[in-house]
């Protein structure tokens, strides 16, 4: 098997000991939009490692794939947003919480012009929209963590707290990619931009 088979395969396992862990822990409860998305994970890896020709050459397969993917993530990103205020919840008028998605929208809307700015030139419209959602998605999730931990005591949530934890894993795999993206700019293709990508696959397992 390829090392990329290996870590889709390891990544599955991970996420399903997580998945486990989140109804041991009942929280799925507390946290049921990214227990969906653990789900979602789940059967989108199963299903590239099962049925590799949806994907194979389809550039439409995987813009509906991080299409679905991407809204999952911004749904968690508004979930641990409404956990992380609850200790003012009750000051804050019911508006004001259920305009939360709609601050987080204006916030990708605004980082998308910078997610696009260093899509080589190379790339086709649905490889630019493909990019572009990717990477608008990693810069809200690390915005969405420094935010966290710059407001963690006027929120008083720590490292033990659920929340951070999750923000912090998400923002964590979000920085790598950023960063293997940046670094894919400024190089040709060949096996060092191979290895780029496993090292972001290590990044996602962490």
């Amino acid at each position: 098997m390829t090392y990329e088979s290996n870590l889709v395969i390891a990544g599955i396992v991970a996420e399903i000991c997580v998945l486990v862990l989140t109804y041991v822990r009942s929280l799925h409860r507390l946290y049921p939009i990214f227990t969906v998305y653990l789900v979602w994970a789940i059967a989108s890896d199963v299903s590239f490692i099962a049925a590799p020709s949806l994907y194979k050459g389809k550039i439409n397969a995987y813009i509906v794939e991080i299409g679905i993917d991407s809204v999952l993530q911004f749904m968690i990103l508004a979930e641990l947003m409404l956990a992380t205020l609850k200790p003012v919840r009750n000051a804050l008028p019911s508006w004001i919480r259920a305009l939360i998605p709609f601050f987080l929208a204006i916030a990708g809307a605004l980082l998308w012009p910078l997610a696009g700015f260093a899509v080589q030139s190379n790339v086709d419209a649905h490889g630019y929209v493909l990019v572009v959602l990717q990477q608008t998605v990693s810069l809200l999730r690390v915005t969405f963590l420094l935010v966290l931990v710059a407001f963690s005591q006027f929120l008083s949530i720590g490292w033990r707290d659920r929340e951070l934890q999750i923000a912090s894993g998400l923002g964590f795999y979000s920085i790598l990619s950023l960063v293997v993206w940046v670094l894919h700019t400024h190089q040709a293709v060949g096996p060092q931009y191979h290895w780029l990508d496993l090292i972001t696959s290590f990044g996602y397992l962490g």
